[in-house]
């Protein structure tokens, strides 16, 4: 029972290592997620859904994109479909669509403005994102864990190996000791 408790300690410490630098490897390169949390570009992206992006390159009508949303928006960021590409301006700029819109969007966004260009989506993990941005969200998730490491200790207590030699405690004396035969330390 012993080597399966440190077996899962190993595995747990190697998951949770190796996913915390995975995590910073991709956000120091320029990688984000979003919650997709409008329909605007269902069917492609649902509400719910968790968006990967990639750094901008070349952005090309048809790529869809995040960039902040206007001041005033409901929400911080916006994800749409560049329909159209203008060169001429100072750095370029785009014009964007979402799927489910009928209409292009009101104001083109510069291209240095883009967040980043969708490359993945995982359906709902938006919902999870979310959750754990919210304090709640994260406190019911630290003190989940922390609950589930005292539930283990308490029904899968540490068992003593038997070859190993416990130390024996001194014997003490019974009854009332009097003063010649009281131990003196020297």
């Amino acid at each position: 029972m012993l080597v399966l408790k440190r077996l899962t300690r190993v595995v747990a410490v190697v998951l949770v290592l190796g996913t915390v630098t995975t995590g910073a490897l991709l956000w120091f390169s320029g990688h984000r997620m979003f919650a997709v949390a409008s329909a605007s570009m269902t069917p492609a992206l649902p509400v719910g859904d968790l968006v990967l992006t990639a750094p901008p390159r070349d952005v090309e009508i048809g790529d869809v994109v995040t960039f902040p949303a206007p001041q005033g928006a409901r929400y911080g960021y916006v994800t749409h479909r560049v329909a159209r590409v203008d060169s001429s301006t100072d750095g370029g700029s785009l014009t964007t669509r979402g799927d489910a819109n009928e209409t292009v969007d009101p104001s083109p966004v510069d291209a240095a403005d883009v967040v980043g260009v969708v490359h993945g989506q995982i359906p709902r993990a938006g919902y999870a994102l979310v959750f754990l941005q919210q304090p709640a969200g994260l406190a019911a998730v630290v003190t989940g864990l922390f609950s589930v490491a005292l539930l283990w200790d308490l029904f899968f207590p540490e068992q003593p190996h038997a070859d190993v030699a416990r130390p024996q405690r001194a014997a003490l004396p019974r009854g009332p000791v009097r003063p010649d035969e009281a131990a003196v330390a020297t």
